[in-house]
This record gives C-alpha cells, structure tokens and sequence, in this order.
C-alpha cells in the first residue's frame, strides 16, 4: 500500500492500463511487445472485484483470465504466465497443473520445464532442463505444424 493505494500489479484490476501501455508502445513508439510474462500468475490474480481468487473455483478464474486471451490477440502477443505442477506423477502433466483446470484449459499452450531424465547413453547436468509441450490449441498457422491442431 502506497498512500493507501494498492501499489501492485492485479490481473483483474490493471489490464486496460496494460492495454493502453501495449497501443501506445505499438501505435506511438513504434515499438510493439511481442511477449508479456506474469510470473507467477498465482500472486497477481486477486483485484478490486474478488480480492481473494480461489485457486479451485473454475470460474472465477475463468474471468479473471479470459480478458487476457482477448488482449493477447488484440496485440498479437504471447502471455506467458508461469505457475507450479502438483508433484503426483501419476498424473498427466495436464492435469498437474496447480489449481483449477481451468488455467490449464484457458491457455492455448502449456509448457512444462523439468529436469532432463538420464538414458543409458546420456547423463545431464544437474541444472540441464527440458521444455516440453503437454497441450496446444493454436490455429494452424501458428502452431509449426501441419494437420489439425491438438486441443486438451
């Protein structure tokens, strides 16, 4: 707090202003964002409306997030937004996804960093990481890739 103002970034709270900062870096200085990163996304979801997010309630953070996907495509530009998998293995990447599902079903592709596993002709460094792609629902054309698009 800030002269009793929230002094924070607020996902519900804040994403015209954001907008208005992403038209006048496009539109003034002719210098566009290509990406926009919230890390994590857990700590920036509470606002004026819902100052407390349950993390387990699919749709109030179906409203907090869908916005962003609107934004996201007014600007053509990557949201990434980083957040934690649970660490039951016996589960699908999917659906390890801390939360409700709905942040893993709102995305348009969730990545995922793990350690590199060892195979019999490999041994990685302790900090070697792997991105792995668990879900994509692009159009065609952005997502790399002939054929249909796969949705999760």
């Amino acid at each position: 707090m800030q002269d009793g103002k929230r002094n924070t970034f607020s996902m519900q709270d804040d994403i015209e202003a954001v907008g208005q900062m992403l038209a006048h870096a496009r539109d003034v200085d002719n210098s566009p964002f290509a990406m926009l990163v919230i890390d994590p996304v857990t700590s920036y979801l509470p606002g004026q409306s819902c100052a407390k997010v349950d993390l387990n309630d699919a749709g109030q953070l179906r409203t907090v997030l869908e916005p962003w996907l609107v934004l996201a495509q007014q600007f053509s530009i990557a949201i990434v937004c980083v957040t934690h998998f649970a660490k039951d293995t016996s589960r699908s990447m999917l659906h390890r996804v801390l939360g409700s599902a709905a942040f893993a079903q709102t995305c348009r592709s969730l990545c995922a960093v793990m350690d590199r596993p060892a195979t019999e002709d490999y041994e990685p460094d302790p900090h070697e990481k792997l991105l792995m792609q668990v879900k994509v629902n692009l159009p065609e054309h952005l997502a790399g890739h002939g054929g249909s698009s796969p949705s999760g």
